[in-house]
């Protein structure tokens, strides 16, 4: 029988477009694995827990806190993964990969976080704890400003024809909008229109958000992704959205990885207090 003395009994998840992550905590709140995988599709999501679970010894008794795309607009999502785990964790909770990047690098206070990798979307939260989604209605209807749209956008005006939609090649089509950053940055005109017409879009999302909210300056704003990442990318579409609000002051704050974050949360208010105290924003 296998021992579960150093196991983590406080496991955090985060599932992306192209990644899931994991994080292992022990009873003391120490870091005992952290990894990721290639993500899969949401049915075989808790396949890849189980596996990674059982190849870390991880106890039934045992707290999880998994943060899914998805989440938000299809709740099934929750309860399919709380059901297909409820014979192998005491305890699964499941909320969207877009509160976990807020609430992990704004630890609850108000603010708004962009998110733009291989799909984009932004949440906000305000001062009262209402929320707002804007944006990041999927790939077949745009995701604009992700890495999918620039490059899909990009395609379009050098070929000048619109491919049919494939979703098994989201992500290739996605990993071909750093070449069309590098272009734009060379300064490649059609590169240049992909980039800036991604920029407006979500940058207006955003704007969304904040007016939603009625949040002010100044702006907290997180941000994730590999497009949001980006200095080029990023720091224009946090100019496009000071003129679209007339936020005069944006504190950008670059999210920490969510998993760990889920793992912390997963530990309760101590977990929280503890996470809260290492990351100061």
């Amino acid at each position: 029988m296998k021992s579960h003395a150093n196991s983590a009994v406080f496991i955090g998840i985060d599932r992306g477009g192209t990644w899931v992550r994991f994080c292992g905590l022990d009873a003391r709140l120490r870091r005992v694995f952290s990894e990721r995988h290639p993500s899969p599709l949401i049915e075989d999501f808790p396949a890849l827990i189980r596996k990674v679970l059982d190849e870390k010894n991880v106890p039934r008794s045992a707290r999880c806190l998994a943060a899914t795309k998805g989440a938000w607009t299809e709740p099934r999502h929750k309860d399919f993964i709380r059901k297909a785990l409820k014979n192998r964790l005491a305890h699964v909770g499941v909320i969207s990969d877009m509160e976990a990047s807020l609430k992990a690098a704004l630890a609850g206070k108000p603010g708004i976080a962009v998110l733009a990798g291989t799909g984009a979307v932004v949440f906000g939260m305000n001062a009262k704890g209402e929320t707002l989604k804007s944006g990041g209605l999927g790939p077949q209807h745009g995701d604009e400003g992700s890495a999918y749209n620039v490059a899909s956008v990009h395609n379009i005006i050098l070929t000048g024809k619109t491919a049919p939609f494939d979703r098994a090649k989201v992500s290739k089509t996605a990993s071909g909008a750093r070449n069309v950053l590098s272009l734009a940055k060379f300064g490649d005109t059609m590169a240049l229109s992909a980039v800036t017409l991604g920029r407006i879009k979500l940058a207006g999302e955003a704007a969304r958000a904040v007016r939603g909210l009625g949040l002010k300056s100044p702006l907290r704003a997180a941000y994730d992704g590999s497009m949001m990442k980006d200095d080029f990318y990023r720091a224009e579409v946090f100019a496009l959205l000071k003129i679209y609000t007339g936020i005069r002051k944006i504190l950008p704050v670059a999210a920490p990885d969510s998993a760990p974050w889920c793992a912390h949360a997963a530990a309760g208010t101590k977990g929280l207090q503890l996470w809260k105290k290492n990351f100061q924003h």
